[in-house]
This record gives structure tokens, sequence and C-alpha cells, in this order.
């Protein structure tokens, strides 16, 4: 007799690999440029005022820091989905989500694909102080001009 706990994962993760098609795009991750290099690099016509170094510290400049290239991983539904959802597709999938020194290095490196569709980094997780709400930076257009923007953890 089958594991049915077992059937279930297998079941699982291939449904999660039939909803996606996934791209990788190589960039450049530096920890040696401080926050607002990272920042200008990017050349956005809007940036949320919410996106500032304070807010984000796991964006450490560091002097020894590295510099390599490496390779994201691009998920595309072929329908609307949830950020959770998405995170247990990439789960399923062994894969993690993109945090937001990897969402810069994208926009920089790529700045066309922000053009063609949203592009979330689910792995950085900004609480806004006022209201409490879990957002996530997105890059995207806004009134005809690039964005770094933040979204709804929804």
């Amino acid at each position: 007799m089958a594991d049915p706990i077992k059937t279930d994962l297998a079941g699982r993760k291939e449904a999660a690999q039939k909803t996606f098609v996934m791209e990788e795009y190589e960039v450049i991750i530096d920890r040696r440029l401080p926050f607002g290099i990272l920042l200008a690099a990017g050349a956005y016509g809007f940036v949320n005022s919410h996106i500032r170094e304070e807010n984000f510290p796991e964006i450490i400049f560091s002097q020894t820091g590295r510099r390599a290239s490496v390779k994201l991983c691009g998920l595309y539904f072929n329908r609307e989905v949830s950020i959770p959802e998405a995170l247990e597709s990439m789960k399923c999938n062994n894969l993690r989500p993109a945090s937001m020194i990897e969402l810069f290095a994208l926009g920089i490196a790529h700045p066309e694909l922000q053009e063609q569709f949203p592009i979330i980094a689910p792995g950085t997780i900004y609480t806004e102080p006022v209201n409490g709400l879990d957002l996530v930076p997105l890059l995207s257009i806004k009134d005809g001009v690039r964005a770094l923007n933040l979204d709804f953890f929804a």
C-alpha cells in the first residue's frame, strides 16, 4: 500500500511544477556597495518613501564584503497567485524567495524585466510601523516609469 503522505507530497510537487515556467537570470551581488549606491544604480523613476537603509538592515555594506555572480530563478505563473501560494511552489521545488539585495541586483542587470511584469522579493518583508502591514519589495511600472515599491504580502 502506498504511503498517503508521500503520495500527497509527490502530487503537490507535480502540481506546483506544472503551474509555472522558470527562467534564470545572472546578476552580480556586490556587498561592498552601500544601500544608496545600489538604489541609485537601479535608476528608478519612483522609489517608495519607506525604502530606506534603516528599514532594510539585511543589506549590509561591508568593505571586506564579496562580489559574486549568481543566478536568480524567475517563476512565471500561468495564472494569478498569492505570495503564500508562490512560496509553496518554490518550497516544493527546492527554491528560496529572493531577498531585497537580489531584487536590487536584478533591477540593475535586467531593467527591462519589470516593464514586462511585476517582480517581488518575498524573502524580505517590511512591516509598516503605523498599520503593522507586511509588505514585500516590488519592481514594477508606476505612472509610466520604473518603480521600486512595496506591495502587500498577500
